[in-house]
């Protein structure tokens, strides 16, 4: 429900109380109380042998494997994305509209050296 309404048209932004509801941070501690909770935290894993984890759900090797495996195609398809012509072409005509004729040129460059550089990869 969350993630919807960020993304979407309405694109909404969650107090901290908020987050924790939808289950995007594990605590909210106030803003002058920060630097004194990571702390004590940090010594408590340590003294308590505690690994640092991503989430709180039991360890379970075939789900790591999985979101491993999610991890490195998705990687992979962004930075396909982000090295694409379409993607270099789109951000050298923003900058041309956005009159910054430098990035622009470095777009340019990229667009067209692609060929070329595209096979180092």
């Amino acid at each position: 429900p969350a993630a919807p309404r960020m993304l979407g048209p309405e694109g909404w932004v969650p107090t901290a109380a908020e987050a924790k509801v939808a289950g995007f941070v594990h605590e909210v501690v106030p803003h002058e109380e920060h630097l004194a909770f990571v702390q004590k935290t940090a010594e408590e894993w340590i003294a308590s042998g505690r690994s640092r984890t991503v989430c709180r759900f039991p360890r379970d090797e075939a789900l790591l494997d999985e979101l491993r495996a999610t991890n490195a195609k998705e990687s992979v398809e962004l930075a396909t994305a982000f090295l694409g012509e379409k993607f270099l072409n789109t951000q050298y005509e923003f900058a041309m509209e956005k009159n910054k004729p430098k990035v622009a040129q470095l777009f340019w460059y990229l667009k067209t050296t692609r060929p070329l550089w595209s096979l180092l990869l």
